[in-house]
């Protein structure tokens, strides 16, 4: 108990956007060691388990995660890149400046999880939820929106979304490329007929001179 209080007090904060350092400074080495030395072996086959775990500045590209539980686990300027997490659970995590980028997130729950600028970017849910969680100062689509507002007892705290065009913001922007293309010929077509003007000219100037 004394573990999820301190776990709370200190991850916790939805009146600031909090961040440690820059995405830029992830450090790729970490990767590969990262999950691997808090694995656990069941009779079936191995799985992960990571519980009361930091992890911070990890980057995990093209990661495949299966039938894993994350529990009281902080992830700090971290960045999933192509990973796939199926059938897996994550309960009483923060994710702090946290990138999920091309990620698919398949019969997965998330819940009593904080997120606190973090992103979510060109990612999949299929058969997934998202429950009593928090989301603050973080970047999310709509897919993810729809979970939260979906899901059970959730928190949004000065979140934001790709602007959505509308079909009249998408009409009303072709109609406007095709009156640009419009003015476009006019112009050329000006211009042509002001060349065709000015040859006749000098070929009348010539028959003249030719006729004297």
């Amino acid at each position: 108990m004394n573990t999820l209080t301190q776990f709370i007090d200190i991850q916790l904060s939805l009146s600031e956007s909090t961040t440690a350092t820059p995405m830029a400074d992830i450090n790729e080495g970490q990767a590969a060691s990262g999950f691997q030395d808090h694995s656990e072996q069941s009779d079936d086959g191995k799985y992960e388990v990571i519980e009361n775990e930091n992890f911070t500045g990890n980057h995990f590209n093209k990661l495949a995660l299966s039938g894993s539980l994350f529990s009281l686990t902080t992830f700090t300027d971290v960045l999933f890149e192509s990973c796939a997490f199926y059938a897996t659970k994550m309960e009483n995590c923060s994710f702090i400046n946290v990138n999920f980028s091309n990620c698919t997130f398949e019969f997965t729950q998330l819940q009593h999880c904080n997120f606190n600028n973090c992103t979510f970017e060109n990612c999949s849910f299929q058969v997934s939820g998202i429950n009593k969680s928090s989301f603050a100062y973080s970047t999310y689509e709509g897919i993810v929106d729809h979970l939260i507002k979906k899901g059970n007892s959730n928190k949004e705290f000065n979140c934001t979304m790709p602007e959505i065009l509308t079909w009249e913001e998408v009409l009303s922007g072709e109609s406007s490329n095709s009156d640009a293309a419009t003015i476009g010929s006019d112009k050329d077509e000006e211009v042509a007929s002001l060349k065709i003007g000015l040859m006749g000219m000098i070929e009348d100037a010539f028959s003249k001179i030719k006729a004297a």
